[in-house]
């Protein structure tokens, strides 16, 4: 086993896992649509895209180093009726600030703070209120639960749904690796390495291509599709996921904001399972305790053959999210998993989705 491979291996594939008056730059809106920029608190431009009409819900998107464009059309069209779905592009990729390929995108600009100022000026400069109802998927699960404990903004929120969720303690990613290990093959795990090396900045002439941000993501999600078939290296499913015309922001810094995010978080990615090698910080993720302080309603959805293991995020087991939520004893607590999904249920089985938030806003 080449370990610096591993090494690299992981580090790349880890992400895919005050007051304001409004001051919009721009501003545009349809019927049903409407879009613009605000001001972060260090002046960073976030790029919002509100959909529908109704309850407020506030989305955040995957990656990190992901933009919003995956989720508007799945999550309209299974849970959007009678909600007002409010997306933006986090900091560093999509239409928000952060210069492309630029030595400004740091660990001064790109850290868990930063993301946590973004999400709260999102609520305060829409006018959402004091609190806010909030879904993340993947990592804008564990987005949403940073927020949702951290003693600055814990208060500012009404409802929690987390989606094909990370984990709120760190050892989840062990499994989450030699999950995918065990359904890509390591030969493949060796491709998707090579393939992330063309969107990896190397010098000040780097330009990757739209194709290779393309190939890059639609070989490796299609190992998060419950449906993958090995014996022909595809899944049917996977092809329903687009990455709408992503934009230079996303293409050039796509990787280079989730390795800074995850640093910001100190995830360890040390040996765990059957994966052996050095590290690359200390584990300190852990948020199980603060989410027993939780009082509001929380809606739990993991695919069943989600490369994120479940016992992670539904069920009893120690570091759960909903173990935890349950031994706080304030959180009401809707849990689903769906069977024959993976990462993206809104995709897989969208009808099992739409039924898993029924009700989930009433009252809200």
């Amino acid at each position: 086993m080449n370990f610096n491979i591993f090494r690299t291996f992981k580090l790349l594939i880890l992400g895919f896992l005050l007051t304001f008056t409004v001051n919009w730059d721009c501003f545009n809106s349809s019927k049903d649509t409407q879009e613009g920029i605000i001001r972060s608190v260090d002046g960073t431009p976030i790029f919002f895209k509100k959909v529908g009409s109704g309850t407020p819900v506030v989305v955040l998107h995957g990656g990190p180093g992901l933009d919003h464009n995956y989720l508007v059309a799945h999550l309209s069209q299974t849970i959007g009726a009678g909600k007002q779905l409010i997306f933006f592009d986090q900091r560093g990729t999509g239409l928000s600030g952060g210069s492309v390929g630029s030595s400004d995108l740091n660990a001064n600009f790109i850290n868990k703070d930063k993301f946590l100022q973004d999400l709260d000026a999102i609520r305060v400069q829409l006018g959402l209120g004091e609190k806010i109802n909030i879904l993340g998927h993947s990592w804008g699960g564990l987005y949403a639960m940073l927020y949702a404990t951290d003693n600055k903004y814990k208060n500012n929120v009404k409802s929690l749904a987390l989606v094909g969720s990370a984990g709120a303690h760190h050892s989840y990613y062990g499994q989450f690796l030699n999950n995918l290990i065990d359904r890509a093959t390591l030969q493949n795990v060796g491709i998707i390495v090579e393939k992330a090396r063309l969107l990896t900045p190397n010098d000040s002439n780097f330009s990757p291509s739209s194709n290779a941000f393309k190939d890059y993501y639609d070989f490796t999600f299609k190992f998060y599709f419950a449906d993958y078939n090995s014996n022909i290296g595809k899944s049917q499913n996977s092809q329903s996921l687009r990455f709408n015309s992503p934009s230079d922001r996303t293409i050039h810094n796509g990787l280079a904001v989730s390795s800074l995010i995850n640093s910001s978080l100190i995830i360890d990615t040390a040996a765990y399972g059957n994966l052996q090698g050095p590290g690359i910080g200390n584990s300190n993720l852990n948020l199980t305790t603060q989410l027993r302080n939780i009082n509001y309603p929380v809606l739990l959805v993991h695919g069943k053959k989600d490369l994120i293991p479940s016992n992670f995020i539904i069920g009893n087991d120690a570091l759960s999210v909903q173990a935890n939520l349950r031994m706080g004893g304030k959180a009401t607590i809707k849990a689903r998993l769906i069977a024959d999904s993976g990462h993206f249920p809104f995709i897989e089985q969208p009808t099992a989705f739409t039924e898993a938030f029924e009700g989930f806003y009433n009252n809200l």
